[in-house]
């Protein structure tokens, strides 16, 4: 649509209310998303019968106008929060872990192993599914560690990801009539 006519919840927005738009959006760059979705709403006089403003709706609207290129909002702030809790945990398990491992430039991959296994049995996008995943693959390993060795609980995570993909290729339907 570029800079012409857009619609905003039936209502055609021009080039002047976007223009509008960029300089709200160029001089309030400090605030949420949220908060310069209702500073233009109450510029432009967007607001619902009862008189509250349409703040969601702009919310949303200026997504798409930042995805078709014509504005550029402030980067998602619980992303940037969700990071810094996310790094802080990291170096706080690094170091714990440290105490527990010999430091060597390899002592990293048994984790990632650890942690892809639990992703693909999880599931990508099911939090729920990962945390279970998790959970089954430590008590898996405690169980291989007690029952055939704690050499070999390493090995008990590795046949449960060999398993878990010769199990889902044979049972997914894109692979049915392939695999027999």
């Amino acid at each position: 649509m570029g800079d012409g006519a857009w619609r905003f919840v039936g209502h055609d927005v021009g080039p002047q209310e976007l223009d509008l738009i960029r300089s709200v959006v160029g001089q309030f760059a400090e605030l949420s998303r949220e908060e310069l979705a209702a500073t233009v709403c109450e510029l432009l006089g967007w607001t619902r019968a009862t008189g509250r403003l349409k703040a969601r709706e702009c919310r949303e609207f200026l997504e798409r106008l930042e995805t078709a290129g014509v504005i550029g909002l402030p980067p998602k702030r619980v992303g940037l929060i969700g990071f810094g809790i996310g790094s802080a945990l990291a170096g706080i398990a690094g170091s714990l872990a440290s105490t527990i491992y010999v430091i060597t430039p390899t002592v990293g991959l048994l984790f990632t192993i650890k942690a892809f296994t639990v992703m693909v049995v999880g599931g990508l996008g099911s939090q729920v599914g990962i945390l279970l995943a998790g959970l089954s693959l430590g008590i898996l390993e405690s169980f291989a560690s007690f029952l055939i060795g704690a050499e070999y609980k390493d090995l008990s995570g590795y046949v449960l990801l060999i398993g878990f993909i010769v199990w889902k290729s044979r049972t997914s339907a894109a692979f049915a009539g392939e695999v027999k």
